[in-house]
């Protein structure tokens, strides 16, 4: 096993077990608030699965567990790897810039945070760039890509019918209606597109000399 091969099994390993732990603890939490708020179990879960955050944090620890399981399957292709490393960027980007400054988390609830928000978004992102290969990838790929989080925002709305929770402020549309939420939405919508072509610009395969 060369030099190159070890340190990318060491980020794969320090990033798939920084999304675990993150999600695990942030379930732990979540679940000790649940009496509190006198949620039945079922509903508390699908509380917590409705978090983009969890959602992708638990795709990259899928992810980077498999690639360290089966190097060369599915999830070791560069598109799905530039994919995934979209739906994280866009994690530490929409807390970092719009969530952050609502709260201040203490204690295990501030590890949990820091782990989802900030250490998994960083270590993806530096395993990416050095270790998946470049791909000739195009817009069709991005397109692609975004079914995700157009499933995603179809979800919030069809499970807030029962349980009346919106994950974010920013598409709850009780507070702010369909309107304020649908533009949100199409805003988040043209992150991803503009990450997506930012990720096949860095990953363009060279240019054999001539």
């Amino acid at each position: 096993m060369g030099q190159r091969t070890v340190i990318k099994n060491v980020f794969i390993v320090l990033t798939a077990l920084s999304a675990w732990a993150g999600t695990l603890l942030q379930y732990w939490i979540t679940s000790k608030t649940w009496a509190a708020l006198v949620l039945p179990t079922g509903e508390g879960i699908i509380r917590f699965f409705s978090y983009f955050t969890i959602q992708t944090n638990l795709i990259v620890a899928i992810c980077l567990s498999s690639v360290l399981v089966k190097p060369g399957g599915f999830f070791d292709k560069s598109s799905l790897q530039s994919a995934v490393g979209v739906y994280i960027v866009v994690v530490g980007l929409v807390y970092h810039v719009l969530l952050s400054r609502l709260w201040k988390p203490e204690g295990l609830q501030w590890v949990a945070d820091t782990l989802l928000h900030s250490v998994v978004p960083i270590l993806y992102i530096l395993f990416w760039l050095i270790f998946t290969p470049a791909s000739n990838m195009n817009v069709r790929n991005i397109f692609r890509w975004m079914i995700y989080p157009i499933f995603y925002f179809g979800w919030v709305l069809i499970q807030a019918i029962y349980t009346r929770f919106y994950p974010y402020p920013f598409i709850d549309v009780e507070s702010i209606g369909y309107r304020n939420s649908l533009i949100h939405a199409l805003g988040l919508l043209i992150v991803f597109f503009l990450l997506g072509l930012l990720s096949i610009w860095l990953k363009k395969p060279a240019k054999p000399a001539t």
